[in-house]
């Protein structure tokens, strides 16, 4: 059994239904170089950041497989909370907890991710019932890189003491 939440400031949220498949993509940086008389080649860069896509049910009513803690919430809620995520331009934390079902504990997740996209479906058939298609990807921080001007010896020095990104 898988549980996701989602959390921005102190307010955590679990999503009614597990999705059934998360997709988590790393993209490299390296860029393709082409050279006279050896080919083509590449110089590698560090790591891209990751891409995590899935797909929930926002269920019209309390099915027996939703999962909720405290009271049940209708769709309506997490769709007015992805907004607000969008909205707030700032990071969210995505918590991913596996279980087997025997309940035994796999590993856990706990990423802090931009709400980039999410896509609202409505499926005839399937009154009041919301699919909700959501792109997320990894957050860094970035600090702004501040410098000391030295003087030592008749010489001015520039020396680099903030960090660029961190994470």
């Amino acid at each position: 059994m898988y549980r996701f939440y989602l959390k921005q400031n102190e307010e955590q949220i679990l999503l009614p239904v597990a999705p059934a498949e998360l997709i988590t993509q790393v993209k490299g940086e390296s860029k393709k170089v082409e050279l006279v008389d050896v080919g083509e080649g590449s110089i590698l860069k560090e790591i891209g950041l990751r891409r995590i896509s899935f797909k929930i049910l926002l269920p019209a009513v309390q099915y027996s497989f939703v999962q909720t803690e405290g009271a049940f919430q209708k769709p309506i809620f997490f769709l007015n909370q992805f907004r607000q995520y969008k909205m707030s331009k700032k990071p969210v934390s995505l918590i991913v907890f596996r279980k087997l079902a025997d309940g035994t504990e796999l590993f856990s997740g706990n990423m802090e991710v931009s709400f980039e996209e999410y896509t609202v479906v409505e499926k005839g058939g399937e009154q009041g019932d919301f699919w909700v298609e959501i792109q997320l990807k990894e957050y860094r921080k970035i600090t702004a890189t501040t410098y000391c001007l030295k003087q030592q010896q008749n010489q001015m020095t520039l020396e680099e003491t903030g960090v660029k990104r961190e994470g």
